[in-house]
């Protein structure tokens, strides 16, 4: 193997390994829809529809998601609108994990 061949090889395998174990994050502000609210024995719950289409290139895609009721105006009601904060994290490209928050939600 001619040396420059190894060379490229050795200084192509951290960008490899880069991808494999780079993590990725979306944090955008999203406008939702309220269509529930409801009660459950450990936490009460807004559920959510995005209005539109989510800001950004979120890492899997947004249609429904729901929001503690604590993440919520209190005067909230079914069929406001809300623009609320909308956090995905990855641990690394490989993991098809992603976990979601939706939080400081705000009446638009």
């Amino acid at each position: 193997m001619h040396p420059l061949s190894r060379f490229v090889i050795v200084a192509a395998l951290p960008l490899a390994l880069a991808a494999c174990v780079g993590g990725k994050t979306y944090d955008e502000q999203v406008t939702f829809k309220v269509y529930e609210i409801s009660g459950a024995i450990s936490t009460d719950r807004a559920r959510l529809v995005i209005q539109g289409k989510a800001p950004g290139e979120p890492i899997k895609p947004i249609s429904h998601v729901s929001a503690d009721l604590a993440d919520v105006p209190p005067d909230v009601e079914v069929g406001d609108i809300l623009v609320c904060r909308v956090h995905q994290t990855r641990e690394n490209l490989a993991d098809t994990n992603v976990e979601l928050t939706v939080d400081n939600c705000r009446h638009q």
